[in-house]
C-alpha cells in the first residue's frame, strides 16, 4: 500500500494545490510539506501544535497532487486519516467544526434545529443538506422551484436527520457513520422513488444507503427535464468540478450546452472553490476564501458573465467575494429560473 513515507519530493504536486498557491507558496502548505508534517509526527520528531492542525484543515482534499504524483500516493486520504487521529487522540481541531460535531451528536444536525417533519411518501424527494438547510437557503429554494415545476408537483422536502458527511471528512468517521445509519432509518419507512440533492458530499453518502439509481444531482435533473428556455443568455459561464462529485454525475457542461446563447468556458487552472467540502469553509474561512478568490480572478480574466456552482458549499464560498469583479455566482437552478420557458411554481421550501 503506497503511503505518505514513499512520497519522492520531487514538487510535481506543488502547483497543483490550491491551498499552497492561496496561503503564500508555504512549503508546509504544500501536498508534500503536509506529508513531511506527517511523517515527522510519526517519528517523533515533531509534536501536535496549533500549527500542525491548521495544515491538515487547510487542505481542501481535492486529491489534484494525488492525481499526479509519481509515486501514486492518495494524498487526501492520507490527510484524511491524519483527522482522524487527531480527533481519536482528543484534540480540538476548530471551534466551529467542533461545536458542529457536538450539535450533531446531541440534535441530528451541525447546525439549526431539528424539525418535526411529517414523513410522507413520494415519487420525488429533495434532500437540501445542512448547508442548504441552514446557510444557503436561496440555493434550495431554487432548486425545489424547477423540481416541482418540471419534475413533480408533489415532491417533497425530507432531512430528517443529516448524513454526517461534511462531520466524517473533518475526521469524526464514528460519529459520521453513526449519523449515516440514522438517515437510512428514517428512509426505510419512507415508500419514494427517488432522492435529488444539489450536495456532492449528501449524494455520494446517499449513494451508500439507497443505491446509485435512485438518487440524482440536481444538474443530472435538469438535463433530463430537457427544459425549453425562452431567454438567450448570451453570455460566457464559468464552470468547476466540485472535488467531491463525481464527474460522471455532474452534468453542468451538459446543462450549460443546452442553454441557447451561452458560451461554456471552464476553470482548469484553479479547479477547486476552496470550500473543502464544508470543512475549510467552516474551520479556516480565510484560508477557503482567498482560494476562491484565485478562482474569481481566473473567471475574471476569461471574460466570464456568470460563474455556476453546482456545489452549495462552493456557492457559498464563491459568494463571499463576489464583489472582486463582474462575474455573478449562481447555483445551476437559479440559471434555469432565469430561462425557463414557462413560469414556475412559486414554492416554500
Amino acid at each position: 500500500m503506497v503511503s505518505y513515507e514513499n512520497c519522492k519530493r520531487c514538487g510535481y504536486c506543488l502547483y497543483t494545490c490550491p491551498s499552497y498557491k492561496a496561503l503564500g507558496f508555504k512549503e508546509s502548505s504544500s501536498p508534500r510539506g503536509r506529508l513531511q508534517l506527517l511523517e515527522m509526527l510519526n517519528r517523533n520528531v515533531m509534536k501536535v501544535s496549533l500549527e500542525y492542525i491548521k495544515r491538515m484543515y487547510t487542505c481542501t482534499l481535492c486529491n489534484k497532487c494525488g492525481k499526479i504524483c509519481v509515486s501514486g500516493i492518495n494524498v487526501a486520504d492520507e490527510i484524511r486519516k491524519a483527522r482522524i487521529r487527531l480527533i481519536d487522540e482528543g484534540y480540538l481541531v476548530s471551534p466551529v467544526i467542533d461545536e458542529m460535531a457536538t450539535r450533531l451528536r446531541n440534535k441530528g444536525f451541525v447546525a439549526g434545529e431539528p424539525e418535526l417533519i411529517q414523513a410522507k411518501d413520494a415519487e420525488v424527494i429533495y434532500y437540501p443538506g445542512c448547508v442548504v438547510k441552514n446557510f444557503a437557503q436561496d440555493y434550495g429554494k431554487s432548486d425545489y422551484k424547477i423540481i416541482a415545476s418540471f419534475l413533480s408537483h408533489d415532491a417533497r422536502t425530507f432531512m430528517p436527520v443529516c448524513g454526517g458527511g461534511l462531520i466524517s471528512e473533518a475526521g469524526y468517521e464514528a460519529l459520521g457513520d453513526i449519523s449515516l445509519r440514522r438517515l437510512k432509518s428514517s428512509l426505510e419507512n419512507l415508500d419514494f422513488g427517488r432522492i435529488v440533492t444539489s450536495c456532492p458530499i449528501c449524494l455520494v453518502r446517499l449513494e451508500k444507503i439507497v443505491g446509485r439509481d435512485r438518487v440524482s444531482h440536481m444538474t443530472e435533473v435538469i438535463v433530463e427535464l430537457e427544459i425549453k428556455y425562452r431567454k438567450r443568455f448570451r453570455s460566457k459561464i464559468a464552470y468547476f468540478k466540485p472535488c467531491y462529485l463525481p464527474d460522471e454525475r455532474n452534468k453542468t457542461l451538459e446543462m450549460l450546452e443546452q442553454m441557447p446563447g451561452v458560451e461554456p468556458i471552464e476553470l482548469k487552472e484553479t479547479g477547486c472553490c476552496g470550500g473543502g467540502g464544508g470543512v475549510t469553509y467552516f474551520a479556516h474561512e480565510d484560508s477557503a476564501r482567498k482560494i476562491a478568490e484565485l478562482m474569481m480572478i481566473e473567471a475574471m480574466s476569461m471574460g466570464a458573465d456568470i460563474i455556476v456552482a453546482p456545489c452549495p458549499v462552493g456557492y457559498l464560498n464563491l459568494k463571499s467575494v463576489e464583489g472582486l469583479g463582474k462575474p455573478k455566482v449562481l447555483s445551476p437552478a437559479q440559471i434555469v429560473e432565469k430561462a425557463a420557458s414557462r413560469k414556475l411554481l412559486w414554492v416554500k421550501l
